[in-house]
């Protein structure tokens, strides 16, 4: 029970602040269209 608790919020987290630390932006874009912009830039 704490594992699963600990890994939703933590990792929604974790991957919010790796996001904000990179680009200078406020929010961070969605999954979807970073993996969309990376395909169509490559």
């Amino acid at each position: 029970m704490r594992r699963s608790r600990s890994a939703g919020p933590s990792a929604a987290m974790s991957r919010r602040s790796g996001s904000r630390s990179g680009p200078p932006l406020g929010r961070p874009p969605p999954p979807t269209l970073l993996m969309r912009t990376t395909a169509t830039g490559a």
